[in-house]
């Protein structure tokens, strides 16, 4: 029900109450009615619940049948394999996720533990799990409301609603209905939410809605419900695992049956197809892929990005899309000074946020404020007519108390104002506080044998005040502060008066004229610097950022094109300046769209109709002319396109909850700024993406983020202004509130996806050349290449180092350039698999040869297959140099760049020399010692893998380039 379109006495009659509130027999039935004011907890998830979910894997399951039919077989060496790399895996998961887990209960505790109600007439503090509807609540200062409240009374009332809404401004809160239908949470001034604070004044009001009736608790539901989306890397790794599966039973099966054709014993046939399927499945992958995921946490967790579940790590790696919120997180969440105008010259304030450094410059030259008596005279009005403090704690600035002002006093110390001294100065003796009916606050100061009153509020109203302006031009002045509101600033005018000594206190019949206006200082929430390189690397790595808050559209429309997310209006004057025809194809596109674009954010704002180009000749017109004609013709285009297709830049939160699901599908992949958006709308705008087929990361930190932070591939919580309820909603934590570490993560999540890809293009042609060796002496009469145990000693001595030492491979330089990864593409693109093809033909090849020309040289077949072994072993060595990047010349490439893959490649190869000379381990592995011959032999043709791989790469590069 929209409580705040009905009048009070409604309300009263609805709920069946009345301003002295219920009894407390009504109270207790309402109670068992209703049930406790308390959101319900989501479900903890037991441990166990975590261990059994790591072994969700279809690789897993390949890998546990395959120990199990090795058991039966009595192959029991390949069963503890196999047993100890799916423990291994599932005990690092279960590890990392058990560790990330809090189980906090964050939606519960928003609730307050005490509330302010009238009980039979009476005042008493009772339980906030007690509230019903119907329940007259008090608020005060400082307090949390502890239900959604219809107000019925306020005194200089302000709400913090920035965790609900997304809002950096405190919400003034008023009594009176309002009439418009579909207001998101922001915008339904006469309603206080549950579990927002009360930042100054006092107000009453009545219940109307407790628990999971609130808003709050529509979020909390929203959060249960949802499913998480599963990310890509999981849904790539089952894909890729099911095909394996699927490849592997087929080659075990041809092998089988291929063996008994040519007159083979079906119990050894069967046992050589097991040992093949052991030898082909890569079951080291998912091990590798755990301690790649694993590698990601950690260079996350330096640079501050902190992982609650593993395949996070991969997924902002694959993003296309990131879904930002504004306050706290693309900017400061800090409101600061911009510009000022003292009613004659416009001035720039240099900084942001809190601290009190930055130039102040006057037409770009820097000015010492403080000298120039009018501007001094102008900030000394916003740091006096002030209720709030600024103070410094642990080498950070903060505000008690409202954040516009706030931004005033910052202001006035750049400057050189002092705040104690001037508030010694000029003692205050009387205020008349803000409140928004008034639209203005103001303060009596002591000035020698005079008092001064100094005022400060909305531009319009100071002027209504003012009996003339320092410069006696005071029509200028909402020109100016129109301007500055087209900025996004929030714009406050300031005036002032002398009185006598002996009046101290006044009345606002005291200001109704008489004084004069001083200028205007118009302050904005800013961007976060670094959150604007970040932006724009995004953009370079293909990624796009769409700003989500709860921000008014011209405010949130400014920071982004500050953000680089939206366009710059620029653009138009730039292009317009040239020639038409001298613009290029994409000049033109340009400036068509961006024309349309603000055509059509200002559609409701100007009457303005297309003007008739009968009896003109277009060829006739200036560049000018045909720039305004042009204007004019896409503004008609937008009028009959519609929204769904105007090119569109913001879109508000009242338009999407009368939008149809189809309808937002269209714009969402246009619309990169949405304002004054409800949960709701957040959460429909990320499935509206999800839908398109985007990767898609949701950044937040309110708890009105909750559901989209769910839904959305992958959640990124803010960790300091985060609320509790995003941050377990969520599957990352940014613990510095920067989205430039966004932006790292992303690189970082490319390289484990690139690392991953690397280990499986290392591990899959060796698997493939494993079983097409088996199979071409299976048909062609001869034995085995290499016994089951040998099968096991080549996985353990080259996939046992190699495969994990290629989890740490640093990126390579162009990663962040790359456009995203096709969503729908596998981890396999096709030149890995035409390479795979290539590698394992050769590697096939390599070895029969050397088998072939071992017994053919009458070598005893032990020692054959010793050959076989070494061949295999050595084309795996330098595989797994040729899987250290898809493109780039191992010749380019650091030998050291990846230490651990050159360390753990020597000490292989030590292993495997002790294999071939100690009796012991000769015994256990049936090998043989090799001459130095036999050693050049098999060094020559597994050296030819890289020469075959290096050919390929210079291939593709020249296409490539030429392509380019």
């Amino acid at each position: 029900m929209n409580w705040y379109q009905l009048e009070i006495q409604q309300i009263f009659e609805k709920l069946k109450t009345t301003e002295r509130g219920l009894t407390t027999d009504e109270a207790r039935e309402r109670l068992l009615k209703f049930g406790p004011n308390r959101l319900a907890a989501e479900g903890k998830i037991s441990r166990l619940q975590i261990l059994l979910h790591q072994f969700k894997s279809p690789l897993i399951y390949i890998l546990l049948i395959a120990a199990v039919v090795t058991f039966f077989l009595e192959e029991y060496k390949d069963t503890g394999v196999i047993t100890a790399v799916v423990l291994l895996n599932a005990l690092i998961g279960y590890i990392q996720e058990v560790k990330a887990e809090k189980q906090v209960r964050a939606l519960k505790r928003m609730v307050v533990a005490k509330a302010r109600v009238l009980r039979d007439g009476k005042e008493v503090e009772i339980d906030g799990e007690a509230v019903v509807p119907g329940d007259i609540v008090l608020l005060a200062s400082g307090g949390r409301i502890p239900a959604d409240v219809r107000l019925l009374k306020t005194i200089e009332l302000r709400t913090d609603e920035s965790m609900l809404t997304g809002e950096s401004l405190p919400a003034e809160k008023k009594t009176v209905i309002i009439p418009e239908d579909n207001l998101p949470p922001g915008d339904q001034l006469n309603i206080a939410f549950m579990g927002t604070a009360v930042v100054n004044g006092r107000g009453s009001g009545v219940v109307v809605a407790t628990a999971a009736q609130t808003v709050l608790g529509h979020i909390a539901r929203d959060v249960q419900e949802i499913e998480v989306a599963k990310s890509p890397l999981q849904e790539k790794i089952d894909r890729f695992a099911q095909a394996i599966g699927i490849i592997v039973l087929v080659a075990a099966s041809l092998l089988f049956v291929i063996g008994i054709l040519v007159g083979e014993k079906a119990e050894d046939m069967f046992l050589t197809a097991v040992a093949a399927t052991v030898a082909t499945i890569p079951e080291g992958l998912p091990i590798v892929v755990t301690i790649a995921l694993a590698i990601g946490v950690a260079r996350m967790a330096q640079h501050l990005a902190i992982i609650r579940k593993l395949p996070a790590v991969e997924t902002l790696g694959s993003t296309t899309v990131i879904c930002s919120d504004k306050t706290g997180t693309l900017t400061k969440n800090e409101m600061t000074v911009r510009l000022a105008y003292d009613g004659e010259k416009v001035y720039e304030f240099g900084g942001s946020g809190y601290k009190p450094e930055g130039e102040i410059l006057e037409e770009g030259r820097p000015i010492r404020a403080i000298a120039d008596h009018q501007m001094a005279l102008l900030l000394r009005i916003g740091l006096l007519c002030n209720e709030s403090e600024i103070y410094e704690e642990e080498g950070d600035y903060k505000v008690d108390g409202d954040p516009t002002e706030g931004a005033l006093i910052v202001a006035a110390m750049k400057a050189g104002l002092n705040p104690a001294e001037e508030r010694n100065n000029l003692p205050q003796l009387f205020i008349i506080p803000f409140e928004s009916d008034r639209g203005y606050m103001a303060t009596v100061h002591r000035q020698g044998d005079r008092n001064v009153i100094y005022a400060k509020g909305a531009p319009e109203k100071i002027l209504e005040l003012c009996s003339g302006c320092r410069y006696g031009i005071c029509e200028d002045v909402l020109k100016v502060a129109n301007h500055f509101a087209q900025a996004g600033l929030r714009v406050l005018g300031m005036a002032y008066r002398e009185i006598p000594a002996e009046q101290v206190e006044i009345t606002a019949k005291d200001l109704q004229t008489g004084l004069t206006f001083a200028g205007l200082q118009g302050m904005i929430d800013p961007p976060r610097p670094e959150a604007i390189e970040a932006v724009a690397g995004c953009k370079q790595a293909g990624i796009r950022v769409v700003m989500i808050t709860g921000d008014h559209a011209v405010t949130a429309l400014a920071i982004a094109r500050q953000l680089g997310i939206a366009p710059e209006e620029e653009v138009v004057e730039d292009l317009a300046a040239k020639p038409m025809d001298s613009l290029t194809d994409e000049e033109l596109l340009s400036l068509t769209q961006t024309v349309a674009g603000f055509l059509a954010l200002r559609s409701g704002l100007s009457n303005r109709q297309p003007e008739s180009i009968t009896g003109k000749h277009v060829r006739a017109m200036s560049d000018m002319e045909f720039l305004g004609l042009l204007k004019d013709l896409l503004a008609a285009l937008v009028k009959r396109a519609g929204p769904e297709g105007a090119v569109r830049h913001v879109l508000a939160g009242r338009e999407i909850e009368t939008m149809s699901d189809s309808t937002l599908f269209h714009l969402v992949q246009k619309v990169s700024v949405y304002a004054r958006v409800a949960p709701q709308h957040k959460l429909r705008i990320t499935q509206q993406l999800m839908k398109h087929g985007e990767i898609v990361a949701m950044t937040g930190d309110g708890v009105n983020d909750a559901p989209a932070l769910k839904t959305a591939h992958i959640g990124v919580a803010m960790g300091k202004t985060g609320t509790d309820v995003a941050k377990e909603s969520s599957d990352m934590v940014i613990a510095d509130d920067n989205f430039a570490s966004i932006y790292r993560a992303v690189e970082l999540g490319r390289i484990v996806f690139d690392n991953i890809r690397k280990v499986i293009f290392f591990l899959i042609p060796t698997g493939i050349a494993a079983i097409i060796s088996i199979m071409a002496t299976v048909m062609l009469g001869l034995p085995l290449p290499y016994l089951p145990a040998q099968l096991l000693w080549i996985n353990i001595v080259t996939n046992g180092l190699q495969d994990v030492a290629l989890a740490f491979e640093p990126g390579e330089k162009d990663i962040l350039q790359r456009p995203p990864r096709n969503p729908k593409a596998g981890i396999f693109n096709r030149l890995l698999v035409e390479r795979t093809i290539l590698v394992g033909l050769l590697i096939s090849t390599g070895v029969i040869y050397a088998f072939l020309h071992a017994l053919h040289q009458g070598m005893s077949l032990e020692k054959a297959r010793t050959i076989a072994v070494t061949t295999m072993v050595f084309f795996q060595f330098f595989q797994a140099l040729n899987s250290r990047s898809e493109m780039q010349s191992l010749l380019r490439m650091n030998p050291l760049g990846n230490p651990f893959l050159f360390f753990g490649t020597i000490a292989a190869f030590l292993a495997h020399l002790a294999a071939i000379y100690l009796p012991s381990l000769q015994w256990l592995f049936r090998m043989e010692p090799l001459t130095p011959v036999d050693w050049l032999r098999i060094g020559l043709i597994s050296i030819t893998v890289i020469i075959a791989v290096e050919i390929d790469k210079l291939v593709r590069r020249i296409v490539t380039s030429v392509y380019h």
